[in-house]
């Protein structure tokens, strides 16, 4: 999955390209990449899912990159699980 998300911080709208790169029945990983970063986030969500766990929240860790502050990358976080789960709902 390959998608566009949007964060505001400090008055500025960052675009960021996030992808799938990596999922198993336990954990997926989601490169987020800007012009010149790129970061990897680690969930726990399908691990959840298939467990029937659908609205806990998942655990996710910064496993490559550098993370500027934690709000930033709260924000990251947010807007891709808003890209998710639209698409969740559709594969069903």
């Amino acid at each position: 999955m390959r998608g566009m998300i949007e964060i505001q911080n400090d008055g500025r709208v960052w675009r960021l390209l996030a992808e799938t790169v990596k999922t198993t029945d336990r954990e997926e990983r989601i490169r987020v990449m800007g012009r010149n970063k790129a970061i990897i986030l680690q969930s726990n969500r399908p691990y959840l899912r298939n467990r029937g766990l659908k609205y806990r929240r998942p655990t996710w860790k910064l496993v490559e990159g550098k993370g500027a502050n934690m709000a930033v990358l709260e924000k990251i976080i947010t807007a891709v699980m808003e890209m998710l789960e639209p698409n969740e709902l559709t594969n069903k």
